[in-house]
């Protein structure tokens, strides 16, 4: 511990931990802490960093894990392996792990949630194995993947589900959907759009729709 003249002793403790006064930086059990009453119920676990006030407050067995952030992680008891980053980061996820959110205020509306994605501010994974970008009130309405959103040599992009692998296995289905509707209003449609050649110059031309699938098809 370090006192207030400023020397470090050890901390008698079940890991025979190190901390700073108030608890504002432990090492325990191969795991560090910052922030008031980060990893504040630890009993057990490897390879954590808890940063912020009150990160991974409930956590009592955890490995592996990343929590970056004021409140991050604070639900949380049990997991593995999962990494939040963002003040508030992770909220609902309780007993899940392999999970990667990102964000301020992004987390689960599922506690048991594992091996999914949130990516934004407020992102919401809702299942096992999913992947959410963009959150409510910050929403992400324009996605562009490849070199940039313009560059003087753009090249192809392919996207495609994982390959088979061994001998003789199928491929798996690459579905492509609209947004789904509720109750008695239409879904949304999928639409292909091209961009036609214009004038001469360096101005982007406009996208053309080409063709548009509709929920009444």
């Amino acid at each position: 511990k370090v006192t207030p003249a400023g020397v470090l002793t050890a901390t008698a403790g079940v890991f025979g931990s190190w901390t700073i006064v108030g608890n504002s930086f432990s090492v325990a059990g191969g795991s560090i802490l910052v922030g008031g009453t980060a990893g504040n119920a630890l009993a057990g676990g490897t390879g954590n960093v808890m940063l912020g006030s009150a990160a991974g407050l409930l956590a009592t067995l955890a490995d592996n894990s990343v929590f970056v952030g004021d409140n991050s992680g604070d639900d949380i008891t049990t997991g593995d392996s999962n990494t939040f980053l963002g003040a508030n980061s992770g909220q609902g996820v309780i007993t899940g792990g392999r999970n990667v959110i990102i964000g301020a205020s992004a987390g689960s509306s599922l506690s048991t949630v594992s091996g999914s994605i949130a990516i934004g501010v407020n992102a919401t994974v809702t299942a096992l194995e999913q992947m959410v970008i963009g959150g409510l009130n910050f929403g992400i309405g324009d996605v562009y993947i490849g070199n940039g959103v313009t560059n003087a040599t753009p090249f192809g992009v392919t996207i495609q589900n994982s390959g088979a692998s061994g001998a003789n296995v199928a491929g798996a289905n690459l579905v492509i959907a609209a947004g789904k509707s509720t109750g008695s209003a239409a879904g949304g449609s999928i639409i292909l759009a091209t961009s036609p050649a214009g004038v001469a110059g360096s101005a982007l031309n406009a996208l053309v729709t080409a063709m548009t699938i509709s929920s009444a098809q």
